[in-house]
């Protein structure tokens, strides 16, 4: 009982913590007032309609520090009612979509190391539930930063990278899971969940770096998942980066769209000179004679 009314004092010391001083906000405020103006101009109301406003803006790496104090209470804690209560009151203090999307990460982030600990002690499946949580968390992110992107790209490309990071991390944890559940289908349809979470954020990356947020979903989300399973196959040292390569090149991203069809292979293009070599897609275009 004691450690729980230490860790519920700890949240309220976080909370109080990570927002605008109260004090400093009277101390704005009543400094304003105090100083008397017999004879205010014009333009001073609407100066003075905004001077509190960057008090609000949260701070999201005092959140992340903060949080860090419960980072490393488990599922099988007493404790971790009050980690998921504490990780959900942040979450509310955050509305701007980029933080919103950083600490949806750091949430992701935990309930796939949450999984990896259970899967450790032979819960596989409770380490399944907390895996798929982890992944509905990274599609929370990608629709945020999608949305995000139309207005403002700084900052978003790292954490795009971090989806795609922590969805790897998903799916090498998952198919460890594969003797326990011997190829079950939530399994499998767990693996598919975050392997289409990663192709979404790098979707979303190759249309920033592009410039054009207004592609045509379903063609490009297809292609770019094509050219990340060939890439696997294919055992690229990066997969990611290389469906992201593909992408860009494909011209579907463009205004006007080249017709491309999607990758049937990848392979390492190993010519005579050493400075040239690097991987390639090949491609089967349909005839449409």
């Amino acid at each position: 009982m004691k450690k729980i009314t230490k860790i519920l004092f700890l949240a309220v010391v976080i909370l109080l913590a990570t927002q605008p001083s109260i004090f400093a906000a009277v101390d704005t405020t009543s400094g304003a007032s105090a100083a008397p103006n017999p004879a205010p101009a014009p333009a001073k109301p609407p100066a003075q309609s905004t001077p509190q406003e960057p008090q609000t803006i949260v701070d999201m790496a005092r959140i992340l520090t903060a949080l860090e104090a419960t980072e490393s209470i488990m599922p099988d804690s007493e404790l971790y009612s009050i980690k998921l209560l504490i990780e959900e009151l942040f979450a509310d203090l955050v509305t701007a979509d980029a933080p919103k999307a950083e600490l949806l990460l750091d949430f992701a982030g935990r309930r796939t190391d949450e999984a990896a600990y259970l899967h450790s002690i032979g819960n596989d499946t409770l380490a399944l539930e907390l895996s798929k949580q982890s992944v509905d968390l990274l599609s929370q992110v990608n629709s945020t930063l999608e949305s995000a992107a139309k207005t403002d790209v700084d900052g978003i490309s790292d954490t795009l990278l971090g989806v795609s990071a922590i969805g790897e991390r998903v799916v090498s944890l998952l198919n460890l899971m594969a003797i326990t559940f011997d190829d079950d289908d939530q399994l499998l349809n767990a693996v598919a969940s975050a392997q289409e979470q990663i192709v979404h954020s790098i979707v979303i990356n190759a249309a920033m770096a592009v410039g054009d947020v207004s592609y045509d979903k379903q063609s490009v989300f297809d292609f770019a998942m094509a050219a990340y399973l060939a890439a696997l196959e294919q055992k690229s040292p990066d997969p990611v980066q290389s469906a992201f390569d593909a992408l860009v090149l494909s011209g579907l991203l463009e205004k006007e769209p080249v017709v491309q069809s999607t990758p049937s292979r990848y392979y390492y293009d190993d010519d005579d000179d050493d400075d040239d070599d690097h991987y390639e897609y090949e491609y089967e275009h349909d005839d449409d004679d």
